[in-house]
């Protein structure tokens, strides 16, 4: 659990071109209702990022944003089997390519549990920019009953696409259900 208001839980930084990096456990992390706790998994850039259990996150304003509009890299081959994204306050989960050579692409997410966003007209799963080739198998999106000082609202929309036009398009991105 986070004790103090920060901007994230983990980072991914972009500054050193990081590649290769596996997660073999289960991750779980926690704020409070009472916390301000910005990102719960940033991967700001990278490649070949990969989670082998599942991922738990409670409490944070997005859980796990993939790519980032201010990044110096694209990320790519991101594998994450399962995630779970409990009383978020933006989104559950961010997909963003800047552009060109900074897509964000290759992405393959098994299921997405969402439960209870804490803040009206925002996306459950927001994809955007320039993005490639991403694969969620399920999401699952419910307004739960709120507790522990978290509230309950439903999002505008479960999944939002954005793309900034032109040749450089939003392509490829296949959901299997949403429940």
């Amino acid at each position: 659990s986070a004790f103090d208001d920060c901007d994230a839980f983990m980072v991914i930084s972009d500054a050193a071109k990081p590649e290769s990096i596996f997660f073999y456990g289960s991750i779980q992390a926690a704020a409070s209702a009472t916390q301000v706790v910005g990102v719960g998994i940033d991967i700001k850039a990278g490649q070949r990022i990969q989670f082998y259990g599942n991922v738990l996150l409670n409490g944070f304003q997005t859980t796990m944003r993939i790519g980032s509009p201010d990044a110096t890299g694209g990320v790519g081959d991101i594998l994450v089997p399962m995630l779970q994204a409990s009383f978020f306050y933006e989104n559950a989960l961010l997909i963003w390519g800047q552009s060109g050579t900074l897509t964000a692409q290759g992405i393959q997410i098994g299921q997405v549990n969402a439960t209870a966003a804490q803040t009206t007209g925002l996306s459950a799963i927001k994809i955007g920019g320039v993005v490639r080739a991403v694969t969620i198998d399920d999401v699952f999106y419910a307004t739960d009953v709120a507790k522990d000082g978290y509230t309950a609202n439903d999002a505008e929309n479960v999944v939002e696409f954005s793309s900034p036009g032109g040749s450089l398009v939003t392509a490829h991105c296949e959901i299997g259900g949403i429940y």
